[in-house]
């Protein structure tokens, strides 16, 4: 019998292959049953911590990908764990974070069932690792098109010839989604203040459509 439920909204990049698997999850908006529970909602901070504060009760393993990391943890001590799942990679890698070695394992096992390679951090930080630096590519590859300096096919091309990426930033973005991108880039200005996670236009305007 399985000890976690993953707690999901239905715009998080492993809904499909959740679904398609019967791993034991519910939809966000549901309350799980389980004392463990694999949190993959892609919130706003208000909403996450509306959300944790109803799961008071539960070890939680939270996506926080687009989020401060470090002090949404520290403000709640039942996140024993969280994971970077909301961007997905080429590799099939995931970067997590737990507290003890039962989370751990309990992330490993969801791991598993999904074919991804988890790969441990020492802390989530803003946004994990990947996450933060591919976003801030991607961003940069919208500042060079909206600057006519190429074509997004062309920026995606040079990066997979000159660099040897398995996918452009385009193609990346489409696949994480810009909705989550911009969260993190935001997240990242308001946090540190820094001017060079200002989000290019075009980007913000793709994620509001």
């Amino acid at each position: 019998m399985t000890n976690y439920q993953i707690l999901i909204t239905k715009d998080h990049p492993l809904y499909a292959k959740i679904v398609e698997r019967g791993i034991n999850y519910l939809n966000y908006g549901k309350f799980p049953s389980a004392p463990n529970v694999i949190e993959l909602c892609l919130l706003d901070k208000v909403k996450k911590r509306q959300l944790w504060e109803s799961l008071k009760d539960k070890c939680i393993l939270a996506d926080l990908s687009c989020h401060n990391g470090d002090a949404l943890i520290e403000e709640f001590p039942q996140v024993q764990g969280a994971l970077a799942s909301a961007f997905p990679s080429p590799k099939q890698a995931c970067e997590y974070w737990s507290k003890t070695a039962a989370a751990t394992e309990l992330l490993l096992q969801f791991f598993k069932k999904c074919d991804i390679v988890g790969v441990a951090v020492d802390s989530p930080g803003i946004g994990f690792i990947y996450p933060r630096i591919i976003s801030m590519i991607i961003n940069e590859a919208y500042f060079a098109r909206e600057d006519q300096v190429a074509t997004a096919q062309a920026i995606d091309q040079a990066m997979r010839y000159g660099v040897h990426y398995p996918a452009g930033p385009f193609a990346l973005a489409q696949k994480i989604g810009s909705k989550s991108i911009v969260a993190l880039l935001d997240e990242l200005a308001a946090s540190t203040g820094d001017l060079r996670y200002q989000v290019c236009q075009q980007l913000r305007e793709e994620s509001l459509c």
